[in-house]
């Protein structure tokens, strides 16, 4: 693949995006477990320079070795955020060109980079009403200055141009479902 073309996939790249506290990992949980055992589905986690929480699919890594992964040309994509940096590895493309669905947790800031590496890219947007999200906020141990994420700057809806918005306000079964029918639409 030459640089700066899009990937050939057979498959696609969903990207789940949405502010802190919005229920992206919990959606994105409940679809791995209602599609679990269905090969096509891939949800390869993250990797982060912080301990994850369990109610996350990430990996701890130092700042030294996924910069290290970076210089090498290891990651799809990168980004930093709260203090933290996180990357998604470039090996989730062998999933996409093998005809996966494959499904991350990302910042909208590399919503325009991802689509630019890979021609079939979905964006799903998890929304939900600010004071939803600051109950859901306050309830994390590992969130310190948890409230800064509630006026974080963010791409508007019209750039990320999502092929799905989730409003999570209510039952999480509705939210999921909602999403696993729009992962299936794709397979």
């Amino acid at each position: 693949m030459s640089a700066g073309a899009p990937a050939s996939a057979n498959g696609r790249l969903v990207l789940v995006v949405g502010p802190s506290g919005a229920g992206k990992d919990s959606i994105i949980n409940a679809a791995k477990t209602a599609l679990d055992g269905q090969a096509q589905f891939v949800f390869p986690p993250r990797l982060i320079t912080r301990e994850p929480d369990l109610s996350e699919a990430n990996i701890y890594i130092s700042l030294a070795d996924l910069e290290a992964m970076e210089r090498r040309g290891g990651c799809l994509l990168a980004w930093r955020a709260h203090g933290c940096h996180y990357a998604v590895p470039k090996s989730i493309l062998d999933d996409v060109n093998l005809g996966a669905v494959v499904i991350v947790n990302v910042s909208r800031s590399v919503v325009q980079e991802a689509r630019r590496l890979v021609a079939k890219t979905n964006v799903v947007l998890v929304t939900a009403d600010k004071d939803v999200r600051e109950r859901r906020i306050s309830t994390r141990a590992r969130e310190s200055a948890s409230f800064d994420r509630l006026a974080r700057e963010a791409p508007g809806v019209l750039e990320l141009n999502p092929s799905l918005t989730i409003e999570n306000n209510g039952a999480l079964d509705h939210a999921a479902n909602t999403f696993v029918a729009f992962l299936k639409s794709l397979a």
